[in-house]
Order: C-alpha cells, then structure tokens, then sequence
C-alpha cells in the first residue's frame, strides 16, 4: 500500500478569498515555470520562441487556476534528477453555522527518512508558502492515515476552535495561538516553532514526517493541553 504525506488548511471564505487563491496560484505557477525552464533540454533547432512558451504556460496556469487543482513538480536533488510532485487541490466545505470554508489539501508520496529529507523539506516549504498567501484559519500536515482516518477535522470544529490533536506539521491561524496560549506555543517541545508574517504559528514536530502516534506528539499535546489522536498507541 502506497502511503502518502497530506496536508490541509481551512480558509475560512471571505470577500478576497479568491484574490489569496489566484496570489497562490500564481506563485505556484511561477515556480513550476521556473523549474520546467531549469530542467529543460536546451534545443536549438526548436522554433518555439520564449513569447509562445510563455503564452502557453499562462494558459496551463489559467486552467489550474481555474479547476483549483495544479499538480507541480519541483526538482529534489540536482545530482539524480529525482522529483517530487505535490498535487495540489480546493474544494468548497459547508460549515453548518456560518457559511463555507476553502479547504486545500496536498499530498505527494511518503518521503524516506534516510534518503528524502529535502523531499519532506520542499513539501513544507509548499504548504508555508500557500499558508503565507492565504492566511488559514487552521493547517496540518502528516501521513494520510493519521490526518483522514484517526483525526479527520471538520470545518465546523476549526470555526469553534476546538482543541485538536497535534500533528507533524500545525499552522495556527491568529485565533488558534491566542486560544492555546502564544507563549505556551513558542516554548512547546517540538523541532521547530516559528511566527508567520500574518499571525500565525508554525509548530513542526520533527525534520522528518511521521505516520503518527509517535512520543513528540504526546509530548506537545502535553504541553498545549490537546487530545491524542484516536488509536494512539504509546
């Protein structure tokens, strides 16, 4: 079975939602340009010029623009060639009380501790940056299995902000870090703990993801007062 490394962030919709979403977009489609460009074979028999290249990938960006789904490809190691790929996508989730929130989600393989640690550090870097442009309300990152199946969220739990349980990767929107207490989350015992520009907090349990259950996710929930996940096993 193919395990995946997911995150989520809950954007709670507002009259510039779709300005964030288009910012990001863009930037996403800047980057994946770049990189296309980088890894390109340089042709110079090809008739394309840089106008029509460039029109082109602005068509390719206005349909992922469009769809709100743009998988992306960014190079892992320039010495193999490897490539990770994030698949990127939004939908629409009805909160029962106060109208809909934007819930983007990514996911790209399971990264190997020992072989793929730039892999697991340019997916964060991809979901900090999305979390920079869109200013969730509430984000999370981590294996599948322990973000859909033992701690699904809803829309309605992150608009009450409820106490939920940590992960290896957490974005606390403003609201979330004043509820647990900003101090308590800047002194919390994980492997990184940063500000963001826009108010929030990025809690990062580990440099390499985890499937879950592991003893640092014990240990910030001990510290912030939050509930294990279901079926954790110590």
């Amino acid at each position: 079975m193919t395990v995946s490394l997911c995150a989520e962030l809950f954007i709670a919709k507002g009259r510039d939602t779709s300005r964030r979403m288009t910012a990001l977009l863009s930037a996403l489609a800047e980057i994946g340009r770049s990189i296309r460009e980088l890894r390109a074979p340089q042709d110079p028999d090809s008739h394309e010029t840089s106008s029509s290249r460039s029109h082109r990938e602005d068509e390719v960006s206005r349909r992922a623009a469009a769809t709100l789904a743009f998988p992306l490809e960014f190079q892992r190691n320039a010495l193999d060639g490897q490539v990770m790929q994030v698949v990127i996508d939004a939908a629409e989730q009805k909160s029962a009380s106060d109208g809909e929130y934007v819930v983007l989600r990514f996911s790209t393989r399971m990264p190997d501790a020992q072989r793929d640690a730039a892999h697991a550090e340019e997916f964060m870097s991809v979901v900090l940056l999305a979390s920079e442009l869109t200013c969730p309300d509430y984000g999370r990152g981590g294996g599948e299995l322990s973000l859909y199946e033992l701690s699904p969220v809803t829309p309605d739990q992150v608009r009450r902000r409820d106490r939920l349980p940590a992960h290896w990767l957490n974005i606390y929107g403003s609201d979330y870090a004043a509820l647990l207490g900003i101090h308590d989350l800047l002194r919390a015992p994980a492997w990184r703990v940063s500000p963001m520009a826009n108010g929030a907090i990025v809690l990062a349990l580990g440099q390499h993801p985890s499937l879950g259950g592991d003893a640092a996710e014990a240990k910030v929930a001990k510290h912030l007062r939050l509930p294990l996940p279901r079926g954790y096993l110590p």
